[in-house]
């Protein structure tokens, strides 16, 4: 693979100056049997002028196909993405980092401190989504695929309600490529907006955001497997209740239920009148470790004696009084209906010692 390298660059004297600069820069993946290539380790200025040729040409050198775990375009903002073609129907591939920026980074920059006013990254990007959805569906419809994370390009998306907008407003983040929708309809993949990436192979969103939050505790996987909200850079994410939509937790603004773990996103707020369902007691206020829970159950961790704060019982003492009082009427109404009941079996025995004698 080393000596297909050398023959590579030696392919275009034109460019041989800038394809034996890549080559030096990528030396250091050979001893890793190539199982990552993250182009973040070569100058931006190389990265940048990368073609799909020369991207597929570095492919099949290294055996992508066969070797490749995980792909990182990081400032290829040339590549369209047909140079991805050596990937097709790989069953080692894992994970394809087509963010175009490094980890961590946001894809945008604000103009001022303080300004509401963005400029986009990369935005003359030349990636596109029909070329790069024909490779993933190549792979996902083969057998024994591996792949289970695609992080897409900030500019693959949009916002609903101001199309125009440079930075959308991520409640209503959407995508917009009619071809990347119909990829994650044919293959039930999960959409995390908040992180621009699309998962494969999780049951569920509640599956996913509980994988995401084990690979944040496991040191072995150092920041490898991080996700993060491309707005807060936070890395904690959580469904939302009513539409089932991932969101972060840290942009969500909301509380989640200790209990039954119920959030809402700020749409669904929004829309569906849906504030306040979670909220903290006012212990919280001086230092109580007390959590947040809807009121549902706070009232029946108060009921059922589990939930021993102070605060949280006079907070639903009202409701419990009240069901006291209902439960109380009920009991009267039993205790009425068994003596009408007694009186009626009495005045049959009675009749039926009667009727013997």
């Amino acid at each position: 693979k080393h000596r297909a390298m050398k023959e590579w660059i030696n392919l275009d004297d034109h460019e041989s100056h800038f394809r034996k600069s890549l080559s030096m820069q990528l030396d250091e993946y050979y001893d890793r049997q190539w199982e990552v290539l993250d182009f973040v380790d070569i100058p931006v200025s190389l990265a940048s002028r990368l073609s799909d040729d020369d991207l597929g040409a570095i492919l099949v050198c290294i055996d992508a196909e066969h070797k490749l775990k995980q792909l990182k375009l990081t400032h290829c903002t040339n590549v369209v993405g047909n140079g991805l073609e050596p990937l097709q129907e790989s069953t080692v591939v894992e994970k394809l980092d087509l963010g175009l920026m490094r980890q961590f980074e946001a894809p945008y920059l604000r103009r001022a401190p303080g300004e509401r006013s963005y400029e986009l990254l990369f935005d003359d990007a030349k990636l596109s989504e029909g070329p790069v959805c024909a490779i993933i569906d190549s792979i996902l419809s083969g057998e024994n695929d591996s792949l289970n994370r695609l992080q897409y390009p900030h500019k693959w998306s949009v916002n609903s309600s101001e199309p125009d907008a440079l930075v959308p407003l991520y409640d209503n983040n959407v995508l917009r490529s009619e071809r990347v929708k119909q990829l994650v309809d044919e293959h039930n993949i999960i959409v995390n907006k908040f992180s621009c990436c699309l998962y494969f192979g999780y049951e569920d969103e509640k599956d996913l955001c509980s994988s995401l939050e084990d690979s944040l505790d496991d040191e072995s996987l150092g920041s490898a497997l991080v996700d993060v909200c491309i707005s807060c850079k936070d890395a904690s994410f959580t469904v939302c209740s009513n539409c089932n939509d991932i969101v972060c937790y840290e942009c969500c603004d909301a509380d989640k239920c200790e209990e039954c773990d119920i959030i809402h996103c700020p749409r669904c707020r929004r829309d569906h009148s849906l504030e306040n369902v979670v909220t903290w007691c006012e212990a919280a206020d001086y230092g109580s470790d007390c959590s947040p829970r809807c009121s549902s159950c706070r009232l029946k961790s108060c009921r059922n004696g589990t939930n021993a704060c102070t605060e949280c019982r006079s907070e639903v003492f009202d409701e419990l009084r009240d069901e006291c009082d209902t439960k109380q009427v009920q009991i009267d109404s039993q205790n009425d209906e068994m003596e009408r009941l007694r009186s009626i079996i009495e005045e049959l025995t009675i009749q039926a010692n009667r009727f013997q004698a």
